[in-house]
């Protein structure tokens, strides 16, 4: 769907059927990324990347390993980040390349303030051999929260008090960033430590 300021369109005409689409983020109306994919112990995993440069979608999908794609952002055209299922992470500086972070569970967010300053939280893994533990992956209930962080250099899991999948991150400045999830967790960063806000039993 696109929005042209006055109406919601439908694009299904121009857009690559590739699967199911998460996250979207764009650097202005003639570079946009749309991120998803596909996670599946059967038939594979892949992460799936769309691209938009004013009048057209393409499958700039990078043939790199990893699961499906959840959610990006970026500071500017030469600097996005899409994260997803397996802890993938991927970077794009005008090609597109996976980068190894510190944890191998579903990554649900990403936002930041600067290409030093990423933050990325998700969390929620389950054992891939017990279907009802996975069903309580799905809905949050079992797996920690996990919190990642970015300086510029490199990632780093930053602790936080939640014990449950956080679901999305943003801020106003490196100081005041939020982060929500199961089961309605409020986080606050300070530029220090993360709070818990929110209740959580």
């Amino acid at each position: 769907m696109h929005f042209d300021g006055s109406e919601w369109r439908h694009q299904t005409e121009t857009v690559p059927q590739v699967g199911a689409l998460g996250g979207v983020w764009g650097a202005g109306p003639t570079d946009v990324w749309a991120v998803g994919g596909v996670t599946n112990p059967v038939s594979g995993s892949f992460p799936t990347v769309l691209h938009y440069d004013g009048s057209t979608w393409t499958d700039a999908s990078p043939g790199l390993p990893g699961g499906r794609l959840l959610d990006a952002w970026g500071s500017g055209p030469a600097d996005v980040w899409a994260v997803g299922e397996l802890g993938t992470v991927l970077h794009w500086d005008g090609a597109w390349s996976a980068v190894e972070v510190p944890t191998s569970t579903r990554l649900r967010s990403v936002w930041g303030t600067a290409p030093d300053d990423v933050w990325v939280v998700g969390g929620g893994s389950c054992p891939s051999n017990w279907p009802f533990e996975e069903a309580l992956c799905d809905r949050g209930i079992a797996g920690r929260g996990v919190v990642l962080h970015f300086d510029g250099a490199e990632w780093t899991e930053f602790p936080a008090p939640a014990s449950r999948e956080l679901l999305d991150v943003w801020g106003t400045a490196p100081d005041d960033v939020w982060a929500v999830g199961f089961p309605g967790i409020v986080l606050h960063f300070d530029g220090v430590v993360w709070t818990r806000l929110g209740w959580e039993p």
